[in-house]
């Protein structure tokens, strides 16, 4: 049987799509060729047609016919209704953003301090070993391997014996270059020894941390995992012997994912005099002891020399480049031997090597016994090439052999003003290497250090010109027109060349440049006919700058500049002269006085807050001196010091404030006085109160409940009484007047009077029965002396609140009234 229309609308699912847009040029035109029967009349009078699409199919008509109606059974059909698939357009996904690290000032202070730190320690290690090469040990161990043939070649450099000069510095480059050789022939550098000790860049996964993979070598340090550690410890707590270990937390996501870290013994036995005896012995060992042990072989022999050492610091900024791929990842299996260590090429520039002095030269020259090769004149092979990234040239040291050492950077590279000082960092705006440098300079120069300052200062004159924009910019030694500053104008404006079409001019020839108000508070006025160098957008600090610049643009539509001239444009100011007693002031009253030279002739400047004072009531014609301006809230404010006033009344006002100064002394002393005397008194009569009170009544019992039944205090309770005067308040009670104290009484009528101490528990019984609380008032007739006058407690009890019951109401609250007896 064929299928029905709704049985085939059952087969296919009716699938909707929903992610098309409703825009007419979505929408195909489709030709309904079909006969229209005649239009039925519009009841609205539209001016739409009637069409007939019986003919056409319509996917809508067939799902509302597919619903059963409620009145009728639904059909029954064995096959599962089709679910109705709607597919909604969903935006493009965003590409996910990469998480960067933010660099908080906190992390950059961070970041110089570890830079310095690790500076001053790798020149700290580089002093040490320049001290071993002293080692008398050492140098014989070391001259005793020389051959009988340099020894003689070394002697034979001699005034005496060859007296001409050139030919002894020919003969000394001879004697080096077989030395050199002969030591780089016999000293072998062992591979997998000189890349574990190599004096290198710190791995940027210490200082910059990263995840990193197990059982890795980062500047010695292993990479364990953490079943690795607990079993270590394990091992460590039976044999209580404890390695050293870290723990770094990367950044970004994996934060909380510690790096475990364990330090490797020394990948060469090289950390004493000893020690390297055995190594010059064995002639085997790294670079870096390769250098040192030439260095101490050549003084020996009795040459001057220094050791070299390049600091391979951390770098003080964040690296803005691609992170260098991690580590190769070793395997459980391999041992610490086994272990990947990224090697170092022998023929890149060592990070330590030597200079020897030759005599007959007057010069220091470059020797490189890494690479066995002397360089009495070219220099400049020791230099890395940027893009090496074991080797970074910073900072040279050459430690000599008094311990002092010099920087010699500018001699070993061609690039010190451009990239060497853009890498170098700068504290409060001046570089931080110079303080360095100066505390290990020699403090008494000698004449080669003064020659080879002259050598050093020269090489850097004859530093080529940059080549890009960047380095350009805080180039010492030239500069462009666009870095230039909004007060810096190049004067003369003599090029010194070239660089892509734009002029190069001297860094010297910059000068600064001010405004007019500017030259004025230094002192200074611009001269007449002057024509500004350059005019610059105005600089507003003020509120009411700010203000008067809007009403000029909004009325003008430009924007306020200002001319700025230069110090050759102005001369000094000369205000007018102190005639006839009378000081001149200006439009506020006052005298400009930002510099000495300011002062007004005839007149004295007296910086004193009561010259002002003095002077006017002496009457003497004085001016308040403003010294400058201080800005608080958007506001240019004076700052006042002292008034100017002629000089023939500067005596006779300073002897007033002289005086002025001495009754404010003794009006000051006399207030302190008062104020003592004041406080004594408070004192004293504090004291005679506590005294009276403690006579009379003494200090209430350590247990009031310890009462019998029927309200009378026990006998057997604690009671205290004052036996005898204290003798420490005896001076200040007698120093009181008669009027403000009591007269005294014995010491035996005081305890007699005082008696027990009762609570108010106590006292309230007491008052109940009719009878005194305490033997005081049980005092006999035949007393030798009358009782004197005491103040008695009297319990007044107020009306109840409308809460409390009739019982309660009957209760009086008691109240302190104080009578006389």
């Amino acid at each position: 049987m064929a299928p029905t229309p709704l049985d085939s609308s059952r087969a296919q699912p009716a699938s909707v799509d929903l992610t098309q847009s409703d825009s007419d040029a979505d929408w195909d035109d489709v030709p309904l060729d079909l006969a229209a029967p005649p239009a039925a009349p519009s009841d609205e009078g539209s001016d739409m047609d009637d069409v007939d699409v019986s003919g056409a199919h319509n996917a809508y008509a067939d799902l509302y016919d597919a619903v059963p109606d409620q009145n009728e059974p639904a059909p029954q059909d064995s096959s599962p209704a089709p679910p109705l698939q709607i597919t909604l357009a969903q935006p493009p996904s965003k590409a996910k953003r990469s998480s960067t690290v933010t660099t908080t000032p906190r992390d950059r202070k961070n970041r110089l301090l570890v830079h310095q730190v690790h500076t001053l320690a790798i020149l700290a290690a580089a002093r040490v070993r320049n001290r071993w090469c002293n080692d008398q040990t050492l140098r014989d161990t070391l001259q005793d391997m020389v051959p009988s043939l340099l020894l003689h070649k070394l002697q034979a450099i001699h005034p005496r014996l060859e007296p001409a000069r050139r030919e002894r510095v020919r003969m000394f480059e001879s004697f080096m270059t077989e030395l050199v050789s002969w030591w780089h022939a016999h000293f072998h550098v062992h591979a997998r020894m000189a890349a574990a000790a190599a004096w290198r860049q710190p791995s940027q996964d210490l200082w910059q941390p990263a995840p990193a993979p197990a059982h890795t070598w980062i500047d010695g340090w292993y990479v364990e995992t953490p079943l690795e550690r607990e079993q270590r410890h394990k091992r460590e707590a039976r044999s209580k012997s404890r390695a050293q270990e870290i723990s770094i937390f990367p950044t970004g996501e994996q934060a909380s994912v510690p790096t475990y870290l364990r330090l490797l013994p020394p990948p060469e036995a090289a950390a004493s005099p000893k020690q390297l005896c055995a190594a010059a012995r064995r002639r085997l060992g790294s670079r870096e002891t390769k250098s040192i042990l030439f260095c101490a072989l050549c003084r020996s022999l009795g040459i001057p020399s220094r050791l070299v050492v390049s600091v391979q610091v951390v770098p003080s900024a964040a690296s803005k480049g691609p992170l260098r791929p991690p580590p190769r990842a070793g395997s459980p299996s391999d041992g610490e031997d086994e272990m990947y260590i990224e090697p170092v090429d022998d023929k890149t520039p060592p990070t330590v090597w030597v200079e020897v002095y030759s005599r007959p030269y007057q010069h220091w020259i470059t020797v490189d016994p890494v690479r066995g090769f002397v360089k009495p004149t070219g220099v400049r092979h020791m230099e890395p090439l940027p893009s090496q990234r074991q080797n970074k040239l910073l900072y040279i040291a050459a430690f000599e052999e008094d311990g002092y050492a010099r920087d010699v950077t500018a001699r070993y590279t061609r690039t010190l003003l451009t990239r060497v000082a853009r890498l170098r960092p700068s504290v409060r705006g001046r570089p931080w290497w110079a303080s360095v440098a100066q505390a290990l300079h020699r403090p008494q120069k000698l004449d080669r250090d003064a020659m080879e300052d002259v050598e050093l200062e020269d090489q850097t004159r004859r530093e080529p010109m940059p080549t890009s924009v960047g380095a350009f910019k805080d180039h010492p030694v030239y500069v462009l027109q666009r870095h230039l500053l909004r007060d810096q104008v190049v004067h003369p404006p003599h090029r010194v060349g070239t660089f892509q079409g734009e002029p190069v001019y001297l860094r010297a020839n910059v000068i600064k440049l001010l405004s007019a108000r500017q030259w004025y508070n230094l002192g200074r006025v611009v001269k007449t006919n002057e024509v500004p160098l350059k005019w610059a957008r105005q600089r507003l600090y003020t509120t009411m700058s700010k203000r008067l610049e809007e009403q000029a643009r909004a009325s003008s539509g430009d924007e306020a500049m200002e001319a700025l001239f230069a110090q050759f444009q102005t001369e000094l100011y000369v205000p007018p002269a102190v005639c006839n007693g009378y000081v001149p002031r200006n439009a506020f009253g006052n005298v400009d006085l930002f510099v000495p030279s300011m002062l007004p002739a005839g007149g004295t400047h007296i910086r004193h807050p009561l010259a002002a004072r003095a002077a006017k009531q002496l009457g003497v014609s004085y001016a308040d001196a403003v010294v400058g301006f201080e800005f608080r809230r958007f506001r240019s404010l004076p700052k006042m010091a002292g008034v100017v006033i002629p000089t023939e009344s500067a005596e006779l006002v300073q002897a007033a404030v002289a005086e002025m100064e001495e009754t404010e002394a003794r009006n000051e002393a006399a207030k302190a006085q008062r104020r003592a005397l004041k406080n004594w008194s408070r004192l004293l009569t504090a004291l005679v109160v506590s005294r009276r009170i403690q006579d009379e009544y003494g200090a209430a019992p350590s247990n009031p409940a310890s009462a019998t039944d029927d309200g009378a205090p026990s006998p057997t309770n604690e009671t205290r009484q004052l036996s005898a005067p204290d003798p420490t308040l005896a001076p200040v009670a007698g120093a009181v007047s008669e009027g403000s104290a009591p007269p005294s009484e014995p010491t035996e009528n005081r305890a007699r009077v005082s008696g027990p101490i009762v609570s108010l528990e106590e006292m309230v019984a007491a008052e109940a029965r009719g009878t005194s609380p305490s033997p005081v008032h049980d005092t006999p007739a035949a007393a030798p002396a009358a009782a004197p006058k005491r103040r008695r407690i009297v319990i007044r009890r107020s009306a109840p609140s409308p809460r409390r019951s009739a019982r309660h109401a009957s209760r009086v609250r008691p109240s302190y009234d104080e009578s006389d007896e």
